[in-house]
């Protein structure tokens, strides 16, 4: 029964119904408190834009992983529940778990697409308080954060701390100053 079930799971077309079906499912035979199911549940809910039910799941998760946080919080960011995102984010944070970048990139999002520059600054600050420091998932997320915000000079100082860059992150900072009117710049940092 688990193999049958972790194989649903890996299908990723689920309408609405037949994820809560899966639910019941994976409710009745006790799996529901493994972190992976619980998460991947989420997942299904989010993409099937419900929140609702996605919400529901994580409030009644026994256990929270990182994955599942940054999961429920992704998901109000896609759907452009900023206030919700950043809401769960300082929950996460007062839970005494610790955000990985894919979460600090999710917030991140969150922040610039609400035009909220003060908070994107103060989530910048926390990734640098973290010790995680700027790879290039967190990076790129500032970095195309600040562009959409037209600061390409923070966004350039954000670029040129991360060591090691990749195709996202340089296609960010180009495309950033290319969409700020810095078409030299863009240049610059393509050549």
């Amino acid at each position: 029964m688990v193999f049958q079930t972790h194989s649903l799971l890996v299908y990723q077309n689920f309408q609405s119904l037949n994820t809560k079906q899966l639910h019941a499912l994976i409710f009745k035979t006790h799996l529901s408190p493994h972190p992976f199911f619980a998460t991947k549940l989420l997942w299904f809910y989010a993409f099937n834009h419900d929140l609702c039910s996605a919400r529901n799941l994580f409030d009644k998760a026994p256990q929270r992983s990182v994955f599942l946080w940054h999961s429920i919080i992704r998901a109000y960011a896609q759907a452009h529940h900023f206030n919700d995102a950043l809401s769960l984010f300082n929950k996460m944070l007062a839970s005494k778990t610790k955000p990985d970048n894919f979460t600090y990139a999710s917030v991140t999002r969150a922040c610039y697409d609400n035009f909220d520059l003060d908070g994107m600054r103060l989530v910048h600050e926390i990734v640098i308080l973290s010790g995680l420091g700027l790879d290039s998932i967190c990076g790129s997320a500032l970095v195309t954060g600040y562009s959409k915000l037209c600061l390409v000079h923070e966004a350039s100082k954000v670029f040129r701390k991360i060591p090691e860059k990749d195709l996202v992150l340089w296609n960010a900072m180009v495309s950033g100053c290319v969409n700020c009117g810095l078409l030299n710049k863009g240049l610059e940092f393509f050549s």
